[in-house]
């Protein structure tokens, strides 16, 4: 207490998020790519809230996501080109209710 505060920046990275949805309604039969986040070098964290036999829905609201990566990198303009590369890798297949 009674220190001074340091606001100089220690780092110099940038974070993104990206959201795992539904891209139609009914019943996951399989998830592929997730080999893909888990081994990606700049994902620092993912969450996957849906598995085989799950019935999904195509999102209305945040609750509807599927599941989240968050990942880190030195360039602000090329992270959002790798979550979505990262993201398009990521299929869920679906069948009919």
């Amino acid at each position: 207490m009674g220190e001074a505060v340091d606001f100089k920046k220690k780092h110099h990275k940038v974070s993104a998020i990206g959201y795992i949805v539904a891209k139609e309604n009914g019943v996951v039969k399989s998830i592929k790519g997730i080999d893909k986040i888990k081994n990606h070098q700049n994902v620092t964290r993912y969450l996957i809230n849906v598995k085989e036999n799950d019935g999904i829905k195509v999102p209305r609201n945040s609750d509807d996501r599927l599941g989240y990566v968050i990942m880190t990198d030195d360039d602000p303009n090329l992270i959002k080109d790798k979550m979505k590369k990262l993201l398009d890798e990521v299929v869920i297949e679906v069948s009919a209710y």
